[in-house]
């Protein structure tokens, strides 16, 4: 398996002006009932138990979260609700319906210390990153979504190419 990529043309201005990236691309969407089906199949639980435990983690989670708690899965990550908020120049003149812009979900996964010291999010380790394969990968000068050969790592054309992991 792999995580793939299309590549895209920054068209913003600056000094990366006109560079190509890589950006993630997902081709499926894993929803509950999937994963209660593949749950079920790797243990002695009914897919049905699955889905009601997992729809009842996902409201325990969003009332612990709305009370301003961290919710931590032992061996998934964190989970905590962050704010951004526009700055006032004395404390006084802070409101929040006037200076929180917007409220939002941070996720932080569990990571392991690897051999080398750097720390690896568990989620990521051994990721191997491909181009997306059967999408017109853009050649040099044109918009993503062109024709033309692939990018990235120059082996194949339009998303032919092998993968590499990462570390």
């Amino acid at each position: 398996m792999a995580v793939f990529y299309r590549l895209y043309q920054n068209k913003r201005s600056g000094a990366k002006h006109d560079y190509w990236y890589a950006r993630a691309a997902h081709p499926q969407t894993v929803n509950l009932e999937k994963i209660a089906e593949i749950v079920q199949q790797n243990c002695s639980v009914k897919g049905s138990d699955v889905r009601a435990v997992l729809s009842e983690l996902v409201e325990v989670m969003t009332l612990q979260l709305q009370a301003g708690n961290r919710v931590k899965l032992d061996g998934f990550g964190t989970f905590k609700i962050g704010l951004c908020s526009t700055g006032v120049e004395k404390a006084e003149d802070f409101s929040v319906a006037r200076n929180v812009k917007s409220v939002h979900l941070l996720f932080l996964p569990v990571s392991r210390v690897g051999a080398d010291g750097r720390h690896v999010r568990t989620f990521l380790a051994g990721t191997v990153v491909k181009e997306l394969p059967d999408y017109p990968a853009p050649a040099s000068g044109e918009a993503a979504g062109g024709g033309g050969t692939g990018g990235g790592s120059g082996e194949g054309t339009g998303g032919s190419g092998g993968g590499e992991e990462m570390p």
